[in-house]
């Protein structure tokens, strides 16, 4: 096949010359032999990994979770005699080992689960990249999670307390919630927008690959309600990160953690703090506000950005919305 093809291209190459060509070498060229794989270590491997992770601009914390879990599973290998001297001594056998071991820990499902994710996504780009060549932690037996907790939306009173004092104390992290409630961006999100991506008077918002969590571009819509708080921001360098240090335009980036530290701070003075309502559940009681008013369930799924009406189905069930109102008020009394 390969001489073939060289051939065919040979001969296309001396088309406009063929009948004066008499240099043509038919001797045929084959592929160069394949690299063999040399044998690495898992310790070497991940570290490569985790390298290109962090070349790909995840968070500091990620790359500390990543390296936290691959560490711990090594340690797990040392303690029971399991040799790690090449990446492919980690069989099916010793991933299910390992997490037999996190079983017997009393973690919780989700812990596990979490915990298994990670190095999983790791092993996938060494398959990717031809270490391996398939992963031992695909197709294992993990503990079952049982959901139990629900998205939570504020209540009406919660957030009339909540917006009185934070434009009383801190009217930056006020403007910040009213993104999130208006627009469902992630916090993370929002502190990587700058001003260039407000485009006002499309009433869009751009955000790039860069900005996005799952790396994907998307326009979102502007509601009018917060047209006001975009206006006061943008009148400052297009460069500024619109949210910037202290919740501030500036061009320097929003300190880690700030918003969900100044959020927690605010609910405990204020005497509501739950730890299952967070900065991000105002992402939950903006869909609610829209889906009671009238919302179109389609225009939820693209300020939502999932990829299906079926999953915007999935998250509204998880606010508590059942749309069944043909079964309910069309049973009549026996």
């Amino acid at each position: 096949m390969n001489y073939g093809k060289s051939v065919v291209r040979r001969i296309n190459q001396n088309i406009p010359f063929f009948c004066l060509c008499d240099e043509w070498d038919p001797t045929p060229v084959y592929p160069e032999e394949p690299k063999k794989i040399e044998f690495i270590s898992y310790g070497k491997a991940v570290e490569e990994m985790i390298a290109i992770k962090k070349a790909a601009q995840n968070r500091p914390k990620t790359i500390a979770t990543l390296q936290s879990v691959c560490d711990k599973f090594q340690e797990f290998c040392a303690n029971n005699g399991i040799l790690l001297v090449n990446i492919k001594h980690v069989t099916k056998e010793v991933a299910q080992e390992y997490i037999d071991h996190l079983n017997s820990q009393k973690k919780s499902p989700q812990t596990v689960v979490n915990h298994i994710a990670k190095i999983k996504t790791l092993f996938n780009m060494m398959v990717k990249r031809g270490l391996i060549k398939e992963n031992p932690w695909a197709d294992i037996e993990l503990p079952k999670v049982v959901q139990t907790k629900k998205n939570i939306a504020y209540t009406e009173d919660e957030i009339n307390k909540i917006k009185n004092r934070a434009l009383t104390e801190i009217p930056q992290l006020w403007d910040i919630i009213q993104v999130i409630y208006y627009t469902f961006l992630r916090p993370i999100e929002i502190g990587r927008l700058k001003i260039e991506n407000i485009l006002l008077d499309q009433r869009k918002i751009y955000v790039p690959g860069t900005a996005s969590k799952n790396k994907k571009e998307a326009y979102l819509a502007i509601p009018e309600p917060l047209v006001p708080v975009l206006e006061k921001r943008i009148n400052n360098p297009s460069n500024w990160f619109l949210f910037g240090k202290d919740g501030e335009p500036s061009p320097k980036k929003i300190g880690y953690n700030w918003m969900g530290r100044k959020h927690s701070e605010l609910l405990k003075r204020i005497g509501i703090y739950d730890p299952n309502k967070t900065l991000y559940s105002w992402k939950h009681t903006g869909v609610v506000a829209a889906y009671k008013n009238g919302v179109d369930i389609k225009a939820i799924q693209l300020q939502c950005r999932h990829y299906s009406i079926e999953q915007t189905d999935t998250y509204l069930k998880s606010l508590g919305f059942v749309d069944n109102d043909s079964f309910r008020l069309g049973v009549k009394e026996i």
